[in-house]
């Protein structure tokens, strides 16, 4: 089974360039050691990229929004650290020790967030950090769609997804 891709990244390759050195990047990427950046590069960067949201999504996600983070320049400060890391450790290189400092720091910040020591200053919280329920009905009287979502019995929290409202349990109980 495929790994979820996120949709949202929280840092390019300028950042990283710009976090480590444009050199750096290039010679993380170079496989032969000939000074020059291999062509097929983009797969590996975007494995970096997607690392870095991953691990920021990992300690954040259940607290706030995709949206909400890849506004926050924190957690895309965070997202940029995790990504170098992974790019400059990539080949069993070590990682410089300055980044490797930044890297538990921003993973130790990020563990006191998940676990409400600490808030993210510049972005929202979710409506409601608890998990949602939803009570639903069979209806076998539609072919698609048959699952319709019972108001008056499920929490207000504001599901992710769609959902198909029963408005008539709202009206007419069981």
């Amino acid at each position: 089974m495929a790994a979820a891709v996120p949709t949202i990244l929280y840092c390019a390759r300028s950042d990283m360039e710009a976090k480590l050195s444009a050199y750096s990047v290039q010679g993380a990427l170079d496989e032969n050691a000939d000074g020059i950046e291999d062509t097929n590069s983009a797969p590996r960067i975007n494995q970096a990229r997607y690392h870095g949201t991953n691990r920021v999504n990992l300690y954040l996600l259940s607290k706030y929004t995709a949206e909400e983070l890849a506004l926050s320049p924190i957690a895309c400060e965070w997202a940029v650290v995790k990504a170098c890391c992974w790019l400059m450790g990539r080949r069993g290189n070590p990682v410089p020790a300055g980044l490797a400092a930044e890297c538990a720091e921003a993973e130790a910040l990020m563990k006191e967030i998940r676990d409400g020591e600490a808030e993210l200053p510049d972005a929202a919280p979710r409506v409601s950090s608890l998990p949602s329920h939803t009570n639903i009905r069979i209806d076998r009287n539609y072919r698609y769609g048959k699952q319709r979502v019972i108001r008056p019995e499920s929490d207000d929290t504001t599901p992710d997804h769609p959902q198909r409202i029963d408005r008539g349990a709202e009206f007419y109980p069981y």
